[in-house]
C-alpha cells in the first residue's frame, strides 16, 4: 500500500486487539521512528507491551488496552510541533 491509498483508507481504532506486534513489524516501526528524529531533530520513542505509562483514567475509558505507544518528544524549539505533527501522521500511516 503506497501513502496516498493509506491516507484514503485510514480511520480511528476505539477497540484495540491485544496481539503482540511481531518483531519484524516493531524493527520497521523503530527504524520508520528513527529516521523521523534524524530527519526533524526529534526524540520520539516506540514503547510496545507497556502498560505503565497511560494514566488510570485513559486505562479505563478511552485507551483501554493501550500497550503500544509512540511518545512524541523534541526540543523545546520553534517550529518543533508542526515537526512532530508532520512525524507522528507519517508514522500513523507508515503502521
Amino acid at each position: 500500500m503506497i501513502l496516498q491509498e493509506a491516507m484514503a483508507a485510514r480511520h480511528t481504532v476505539r477497540k484495540y486487539k491485544d496481539t503482540p506486534l511481531s518483531a519484524e513489524v516493531v524493527k520497521q516501526l523503530n527504524e520508520r521512528v528513527d529516521a523521523q528524529n534524524k530527519k526533524y531533530g526529534l526524540n520520539m520513542k516506540l514503547l510496545t507491551q507497556n502498560k505503565e505509562a497511560m494514566p488510570a483514567i485513559f486505562a479505563k475509558t478511552m485507551s483501554k488496552g493501550v500497550v503500544n505507544y509512540i511518545i512524541l518528544a523534541g526540543p523545546n524549539k520553534p517550529g518543533v510541533d508542526e515537526k512532530l505533527g508532520y512525524s507522528s501522521a507519517d508514522l500513523m500511516l507508515y503502521a
